[in-house]
């Protein structure tokens, strides 16, 4: 937090935003203090594990930097405000004299609260003498691309688990149990690797052919049997399940896909000590089953493992790896592709696997803790720590300890950006890009020239997600990471590293309104009350100094007594927001208030007019405007929105953004969608946005002229744009088109898009054909057509009339058929039916070797051979 506020300082001391309200002195003073203070914070954090005192110091401290942070922040957004006010000379500064933002008392109020701050900084400054702190300097921030010195950015290999899933094989096979589903439960600490041996296990060949189904739930904390039920349902059919369903029809569908066949069901993580509510849910799943059906239980708690277990069934004691295990497993991690540098090293991390126990999550923790580490000091520096000893006797808070040492070692962003983790639910999927984009509303991630934010952010996410920050990575089709998933040990760190900070909202629960920063409502997963009714937490009226307010339950629960409508006026530090469709109807037309807002989410809003004084958030970074369907237009102002990062409008069937858009020059993400008005893209209008990343435009009907584009079969030279300016989208790397009925050729403009990497078609039935000039676009790796056609026949094959103009590019799919992977032609014959979407479940699976693979190795030189000749 002092590293992230001493940067704000820096620029408003040396520049002229100091002398702008004649603060400059004020600022400079404030620096030098926060200044003298980070000096001692890594030893101060480090002792506030054991000591209370160091503690309760900290949280002194966190609790002023949040208000000099607010001070900063306000400032910067006055300035721009006032910036973009000057533009309008005469009339703007008569209303701003006589307004309420009037400049010289603006200034009188800052420098009052800018004293105020500086006496409480002034305070803490003379307490932390006492503690004989031992002066640092703070880590540098993680460098971008540093965890790409890795071949992998997870390790998939599993150490030590093969006889565990050879006996666990035997157990689901054997059908002499007394009962006709037999459970056969795995029991252990956290970390040591249940889910690991679990998903091993259900990955199996043998377990594969031998059950009809397979079926996986997660079920944490909450044992609710109907809600299980559903889930269990929604495994089996691969479809989510109605929650206006009643609870016997659900009964009766799962009955009818599980009839007559012998199945494996996982639950993994299960806590409940209700022996009633196991019976019900088991009986509620036994009848219709077959006989020979298993499930299989991971649990930490034995007692569990005990109440769950068929009658004959010794539950399965997960135990620590050995000492050659566990090296084994360490020296993949902590070492530069596996090979140790010297005996030094070796006799060092030994003596820290040792600490270790054992634990797989722990040793994974500290081997990517040292891999960053490239002296014989650091490492030493890490043996000497407190890692505290434990044994496999449940004792899971020195685990943490250890998990505490890879976190103190984190670069200060990276401690932040996980901290902030702790306001997902535990087993919440994580969707990684919107994960980014939270972290860059905090200003967490740090700009960079050479990269665009968000990319910075994805760094920060891999270099946490290599560390074994966090786990189940899952990509999608182009090996881009969408989502990902904590250990509930990790959760626990999270939460322990962001004291009273950070809040999940379950049923009931309250908080300590005055130091909460961040709040979410559970998402969907937790087993509300049946009708789904809940009182608002009206105490969040008192946390003025909330940062974050997520409703991840989103439209799974409704409000009993409506929503207090001062709950978003009260919270003027708001940095996101994101509130249910109940919660938006209350949104305050004075939002101007919300200055600090970086990330708004007002999808599936009923609101016809967005308020015109959202013009006034000139921090907004995200936008979320999806589903608004009834939204008649955006404000007039809308383009004052300098800092907008990212935009959705999809779904607006009657916003007409075209004239506003030139104006949002560091747009990086559009995506359009149902705007039924929307005609025409122009070079004129896409020539702003420079810095535009990823353009997606989807069900326009009307959408059928680029004003300059290339009309397939006419004269290419005629089809050149002569009388619009050239437009060139630098960083452009993704385009998608989607069910765009009347578009007939691609863009001119695309052709100097020298960055796009990939380009989707689907479902547009009028484009005829692909220009010559995308032989030209180098960087693109990845073309999808689907469902367009003539054009689906002009790229399907090496005989096709457009093949000549996509041969280069290395993955080609057409019609769910992949044509070319990773620049080898596959055909048509051996391209049907693949594609590159991995099976969830399926992720430690590799692939089946064929038979004939000298055969299939010669083939694939041939086509690769005969491919650069075509080329060529």
């Amino acid at each position: 937090m002092a590293e992230a506020v001493l940067k704000k300082l820096a620029p408003l001391a040396a520049e002229q935003l100091g002398y702008l309200w004649g603060l400059r002195s004020e600022i400079s003073k404030l620096e030098r203090t926060v200044s003298s203070i980070k000096a001692v914070l890594l030893d101060a954090e480090e002792q506030s594990s054991h000591n209370h005192q160091v503690q309760h110091w900290l949280g002194q401290l966190k609790e002023v930097l949040y208000d000099v942070d607010d001070l900063l922040d306000d400032l910067a957004t006055e300035a721009v405000r006032k910036q973009q006010m000057d533009g309008n000379c005469v009339a703007n500064e008569v209303h701003l004299f006589f307004s309420g933002s009037n400049q010289i008392v603006y200034g009188l109020e800052m420098a009052r609260a800018i004293k105020e701050v500086q006496s409480k900084l002034d305070e803490i400054a003379m307490v932390k003498e006492r503690f004989k702190f031992k002066m640092h300097s703070m880590e540098q921030a993680v460098a971008v691309g540093d965890w790409r010195r890795t071949d992998s950015s997870v390790p998939d290999a599993v150490v030590g688990r093969e006889e565990d899933k050879w006996k666990l094989i035997d157990m689901v096979r054997l059908s002499n149990y007394k009962e006709k589903v037999a459970v056969i439960p795995i029991v252990g600490i956290g970390g040591l690797g249940k889910t690991t041996l679990a998903q091993l296990l259900y990955n199996d060949d043998k377990v594969k052919s031998h059950f009809e189904l397979k079926l996986w739930v997660c079920v944490s904390e909450n044992f609710d049997p109907s809600f299980l039920i559903r889930k269990v349902l929604e495994s089996a059919t691969k479809k989510e399940v109605s929650k206006d369903l009643e609870a016997n029809t659900v009964k009766e569908l799962l009955h009818e896909a599980i009839k007559d066949k012998r199945f494996l069901l996982v639950l993994d993580d299960v806590w409940n000590e209700d022996r009633e509510k196991w019976a019900r849910f088991k009986n509620m799943l036994s009848s219709g089953a077959r006989e020979g059906s298993k499930i299989v239980v991971t649990t930490r708690i034995q007692i569990v493992a005990d109440i769950m277990a068929t009658e004959t069934i010794v539950p399965h004691e997960l135990q620590g790896l050995s000492k050659a295990e566990s090296w084994t497993l360490f020296e993949k991690l902590a070492f530069r592709g596996g090979a140790t540098s010297s005996p030094n090293y070796v006799e060092i991390g030994k003596e820290i696997v040792g600490k270790c126990r054992g634990v797989p999550l722990a040793i994974r923790t500290m081997g990517g803790l040292l891999y960053f580490k490239d002296t014989e000091q650091e490492w030493e520096s890490v043996k000497n720590k407190q890692l505290l000893g434990f044994g496999l006797d449940g004792k899971e808070n020195a685990i943490l300890a250890t998990l505490r040492v890879s976190y103190n070692n984190l670069p200060s962003n990276l401690k932040r950006c996980f901290a902030y983790c702790g306001l997902f639910p535990k087993d919440h999927k994580i969707e990684v890009k919107r994960l980014v984009q939270l972290w860059m509303a905090q200003g967490y991630v740090e700009s960079s020239q050479s990269s665009f934010l968000d990319d910075v952010g994805v760094e920060y996410f891999k270099s946490l997600l290599h560390r074994s920050f966090f786990q189940e990575a899952t990509k999608d089709k182009w090996g881009n990471i969408e989502y990902c998933k904590m250990h509930d040990l990790m959760h626990d760190l999270a939460m322990e590293v962001s004291g009273k900070e950070t809040i999940v909202l379950n049923i009931c629960n309250s908080i300590d309104s005055n130091r909460i920063r961040h709040v979410s409502i559970g998402d969907s997963t937790e087993p509300w009350n049946s009708d789904r009714r809940l009182f608002f937490p009206n105490f969040l009226v008192k946390a003025t100094k909330l940062r974050t307010y997520m409703n991840l339950a989103g439209e799974n629960i409704y409000w009993k007594g409506g929503v207090d409508e001062k709950i978003f006026t009260t919270m003027t530090g708001m940095r996101t927001l994101s509130p249910n469709r109940e919660e938006r109807k209350i949104m305050p037309h004075n939002i101007r208030k919300l200055k600090h807002l970086r990330y708004l989410d007002l999808s599936f809003n009923g609101t016809i007019v967005l308020p015109e004084e959202i013009t006034c958030l000139v921090n907004l970074q995200v936008l979320k405007l999806y589903g608004c369907a009834v939204l008649q237009k955006l404000p007039r102002g809308f383009g004052k929105l300098s800092n907008l990062l990212y935009l959705n409008l999809q779904e607006c069937t009657s916003v007409l953004p075209q004239g506003l858009l030139p104006h949002l020059t560091c747009l990086e993400s559009l995506s359009i969608g149902r705007c039924n008005d929307f005609t025409t893209l122009s070079p004129a209008v896409i020539q702003h946005l420079t810095s535009l990343q990823r353009l997606e435009l989807s069900s326009c009907p009307c959408l059928a002229s680029w004003k300059g584009g290339y009309d397939h079969g006419g004269d290419e030279k005629k089809n050149k744009m002569t009388m619009m300016p050239i437009c060139a989208l630098p960083y452009l790397h993704s385009l998608r088109f989607f069910n765009l009925p009347k578009l007939v050729h691609l863009p001119e403009w695309l052709r100097h898009s020298s960055n796009l990497q990939k380009l989707q078609m689907n479902d547009c039935v009028a484009l005829k054909g692909l220009p010559e000039w995308l032989t030209k676009l180098a960087a693109l790796k990845s073309l999808e057509v689907s469902l367009c056609g003539d054009l689906s026949t002009r790229c399907r094959g090496q005989t096709a009339l457009d093949w000549p103009n996509i041969a280069q590019i290395p993955n080609i799919e057409v019609d769910d058929r992949v044509i070319q992977k990773d620049g080898c032609y596959l055909g048509l014959d051996q391209g049907q039916g693949e594609d590159y979407s991995e099976d969830e479940d399926d992720d430690d699976e590799e692939e089946e070797s064929t038979p004939d693979t000298l055969a299939n190795g010669i083939a694939r030189l041939t086509c690769s051979l005969f491919r650069r000749c075509f080329l060529c």
